[in-house]
């Protein structure tokens, strides 16, 4: 029996391959199936040691809070951690440079990779939040606690684009900034 241009064994073995590739594909499917369950899995454990890990979500940025200088981290808590406490280890986790001014409890950062504070008119500084917040005290006066987020920012005019409020800039023992 000839069926056109093709017999029975041309049909046979295109039926054969067509066959062949199906279940090629199916085990490709699971296989992949079996990896994105893999991968959920994993991730899945990721969020929760994530979850799990107790700390401070730090991050610093830059021109007005417009660039990323350290994207988000979790710094682990040490008793008695100030902001400046958990600011000095991740920058110096992260390899960045940086500079501190004043001393004890006057201690606060000035510079990030080269961007260094101003005392000009507008003032320019690193100024920091806790959760959105600009706290009154200085960062080495502030007692982190776990799961704040610790967030510096340079103002290049005063605090006006990242509403900063203003008596951040006025100069008194134990601010906030040092600005000479």
């Amino acid at each position: 029996m000839k069926l056109g241009k093709f017999g029975l064994k041309e049909i046979a073995l295109v039926t054969s391959l067509i066959l062949a590739s199906k279940s090629l594909n199916k085990n490709r499917i699971d296989q992949n199936k079996e990896k994105l369950d893999k991968d959920k899995v994993d991730k899945d454990k990721n969020e929760e040691q994530y979850e799990q890990a107790s700390g401070v979500i730090f991050t610093v940025l830059g021109l007005d809070g417009e660039t990323i200088v350290v994207p988000e981290i979790l710094v682990p808590l040490k008793e008695d951690d100030t902001i400046l406490d958990v600011t000095v280890r991740a920058l110096d986790s992260a390899n960045i440079k940086y500079e501190l001014d004043g001393v004890g409890k006057n201690a606060t950062l000035t510079s990030v990779e080269g961007i260094t504070q101003k005392a000009s008119r507008p003032p320019q500084a690193w100024l920091y939040r806790v959760d959105g917040e600009f706290p009154e005290e200085g960062p080495a006066l502030y007692e982190a606690d776990t799961d704040e987020r610790i967030e510096w920012v340079f103002s290049t005019d005063g605090g006006a684009t990242i509403k900063a409020p203003r008596y951040l800039f006025i100069e008194k023992e134990n601010n906030l900034i040092n600005l000479k």
